[in-house]
């Protein structure tokens, strides 16, 4: 049996088999780490959560925009070399090696032979792009992990991945992060699943609760209630059972499936991308692939192909993915704008300074 894909949220990684569909919950006890690597083809990492490995303790880092979206991939590694320049090799093999990992070089690339970490998120909304990299032959080359978005921005600085679906506002404070993709996750418009709801209008809401799985929707909530509503609101952390302390004057962000089900439950549901749109006339992005390392442009070339591929999917993830609360033909087909055209990185761009803004 051969392992695809590896699921991580907490303690209990999730295997998926190639030869089924069927993911199987293997939970992290003290032989977990011996009985992963019997069988997988790459060394077992899940010994702690994803997002609590390999903590940095750098400080983030503005960049601006332009260097974020255009700037080159600044070196992962060291150029190869072998024991006659006197640095580091492999010394079973003598083969040039990677000095951090001792892992050795593709030949005539600055690149490990590992498998590259790609992570992403498992909302419905990531489904359709995850659907096309699981089953084209890019996955092999790939440890695809699952994680709460407003984890993923530590890993990718602390390397504990390479590439993930990353929540944009978290871009500035990675340095060399850039986009890698022509695809991610975006609205035109109402986006239906990133909103704060509400018991009473948003003249009469005095706090809100800001979803800690995301830093984009909280940065865009934050943005919009000062600079498009005007409101001069309390900003709480969100506990994990906020929705139900939405009541009153105090409204809650809540992003991702959760959203969805939610929306018949409250009298008031502010759409965040909608209310972008009135107030700046762009569409919002609030994901998109992105590295901070130099990864094999044959790789990405073939990620992106297979991204591709996912979209011409839609009812078959819909088949796979059953979601009795809302339409899912609405939701992949209008209300998610997963390819990143030109006016999408204006409205990027928008959002990125804006932000920079509010930090000043």
């Amino acid at each position: 049996m051969g392992a695809k894909v590896i699921l991580q949220f907490s303690n209990s990684p999730i295997l998926q088999c190639r030869s089924c569909i069927v993911k199987c919950s293997l939970p992290v006890l003290s032989f977990a780490n011996n009985a992963l690597s019997s069988f997988l083809p790459f060394p077992s990492r899940f010994s702690k959560p994803l997002s609590q490995s390999n903590q940095s303790t750098s400080q983030p880092v503005n960049q601006s925009t332009s260097q974020l979206l255009n700037a080159p991939f600044p070196i992962l590694f060291p150029n190869p070399t072998n024991q006659r320049t006197n640095e580091p090799t492999n010394q079973r093999t003598n083969e040039p090696t990677n000095q951090r990992t001792n892992e050795p070089y593709l030949r005539g690339q600055n690149f490990p032979l590992s498998k590259i970490r790609v992570a992403a998120v498992s909302y419905l909304n990531t489904k359709p792009l995850l659907w096309g990299v699981e089953r084209s032959p890019v996955v092999d080359e790939m440890e695809l992990l699952l994680d709460y978005p407003a984890n993923l921005a530590q890993s990718l600085k602390d390397g504990s991945i390479d590439m993930a679906l990353l929540p944009v506002a978290a871009m500035p404070g990675i340095p060399g992060a850039r986009i890698v993709s022509d695809y991610g996750i975006a609205a035109d418009g109402e986006v239906a699943s990133v909103c704060i709801f509400s018991e009473v209008p948003m003249e009469e809401i005095t706090s809100v609760y800001l979803d800690y799985q995301s830093r984009s929707s909280v940065k865009l909530a934050t943005l919009l209630l000062k600079k498009w509503w005007k409101r001069d609101v309390r900003l709480l952390p969100a506990p994990e059972d906020y929705i139900s302390k939405i009541q009153g004057a105090t409204a809650g962000v809540i992003i991702g499936d959760r959203a969805l089900k939610q929306r018949p439950n409250f009298s008031y549901v502010y759409d965040l991308a909608t209310a972008w749109m009135d107030w700046t006339a762009l569409p919002f992005v609030f994901a998109a692939w992105v590295a901070n390392k130099d990864l094999p442009q044959d790789f990405l070339e073939r990620f992106n192909a297979a991204n591709r591929e996912g979209l011409a999917h839609i009812d078959e993830v819909i088949a796979e993915h059953p979601f009795p609360h809302y339409d899912m033909q609405q939701y992949y087909r209008h209300n998610i704008q997963y390819v990143l055209d030109d006016e999408k990185k204006r409205g990027l761009t928008r959002f990125l300074s804006e932000i920079q803004s509010l930090a000043d």
